[in-house]
């Protein structure tokens, strides 16, 4: 038999090893399977087990708990105003006076009718007395006169009284103070003006005692619980972290959400920067997962007809490894991750479970795996 040329055996022997590596290269692709067999490429992480908060971002707004529009009881020109816009007032502070001339003149007359009623009463009352000692040597006539006399006089004297609690009482009511300690944030009349009663004078706000009031919607004010966590943004200041008050049992009217309370003390207010009139962002935890198995939240691949995980089995014939769907229940969740429950299958630490290329793969499908790695914001 004739033998081909030497160079026709050369090309022949290298495209018999091109051939070979090609070969290898897709077994290897292949996670080990047959020849030309297809796996789903997949990225995947091991189950591992942890702790998952839950929150709610929600918008508060900052309210003072005592504000306070000051205005005088009664009318008349204003004389003097001790404090402005901005001041700090202590509670029972002299804030503006009313002209009260005509008052005191009239407060001075009263007190001095209660005097001689008063001294009309004991006159009579001693006469009253002086008459009963008498006896019969005064006509009981004599002695009844008295007695009436001493009742009328003495009504006299206590109408007296009356009369100059009430010019006092008119008096105080040209004099305004502040009910509480507070910043004035407003003053609406100026010195000479003339005040309407009722109309404000000054506006007072307690900057130190303050309410944080978040508004809840229908759905998660049922779920809500008093205690719970709140982590709360300041604009402009510290964190902070306070416990839920109260979730009022009326919702809004207008906008159908029901109002959550929290009441920072003092300090916690100053180093917050908290502002009355001012908004907060809060985080408020609605569901907690101790202990649980957790997964990216990517893993989790949720339908009409629940949510699932698709994990990787090994193949114990030495095969890739070979997707399983578990269905699950999830605990809780945050941006990240998920807390699960298995509802049917097992849930095992350190099992794979798919993050990328889950949702193009079905129970069984073969895998060509490679670990996941979340990118990280720049």
């Amino acid at each position: 038999m004739r033998q081909p040329p030497p160079f026709l055996c050369a090309i022949l022997a290298l495209l018999t090893s091109c051939g070979a590596e090609e070969s290898a290269s897709a077994e290897a692709a292949n996670g080990g399977g047959a020849p030309g067999a297809f796996t789903f490429p997949v990225t995947f992480v091991p189950l591992v087990t942890g702790d998952v908060e839950e929150s709610v971002e929600l918008v508060g707004d900052v309210e003072t708990m005592h504000r306070a529009e000051l205005a005088f009881e009664r009318a008349g020109r204003v004389i003097e105003i001790t404090c402005d816009s901005g001041d700090e007032v202590q509670a029972g502070a002299v804030l503006a006076r009313l002209d009260a001339s005509v008052i005191t003149a009239e407060l001075a007359a009263a007190r001095a009718a209660e005097r001689a009623a008063s001294a009309d009463a004991d006159h009579a009352t001693a006469e009253l007395q002086r008459a009963q000692k008498l006896g019969d040597t005064l006509a009981q006539s004599e002695r009844d006169r008295w007695k009436t006399e001493t009742a009328v006089r003495t009504a006299r004297a206590a109408q007296a009284t009356a009369e100059v609690a009430r010019l006092v009482a008119f008096e105080e009511q040209c004099t305004l103070h502040a009910p509480f300690d507070g910043v004035l944030v407003m003053r609406h009349l100026t010195l000479g003006s003339h005040a309407q009663a009722g109309t404000p004078v000054f506006e007072l706000v307690d900057a130190k005692q303050l309410e944080i009031r978040l508004e809840l919607p229908a759905s998660l004010a049922a779920s809500v619980r008093e205690g719970e966590t709140v982590r709360i943004a300041a604009l402009g200041g510290a964190d902070l972290t306070l416990p839920l008050l109260k979730v009022l049992p009326s919702a809004d009217p207008g906008t159908r959400t029901f109002r959550a309370l929290l009441r920072p003390d003092e300090a916690t207010s100053t180093a917050a920067g908290l502002r009355p009139g001012g908004f907060v962002r809060a985080h408020l935890v609605v569901r907690r997962a101790v202990g649980a198995m957790v997964v990216p939240r990517d893993a989790l691949m949720e339908s009409p007809q629940g949510t699932t995980v698709m994990l990787a089995d090994l193949d114990e014939g030495g095969g890739p490894p070979l997707a399983r769907l578990v269905p699950v229940a999830v605990l809780a969740r945050d941006s990240d991750r998920a807390a699960i429950r298995a509802l049917g299958g097992d849930l095992i630490a350190g099992t794979a479970v798919l993050v990328t290329g889950n949702d193009n793969v079905f129970p069984g499908a073969p895998l060509r795996l490679q670990e996941h790695r979340a990118i990280t914001p720049q």
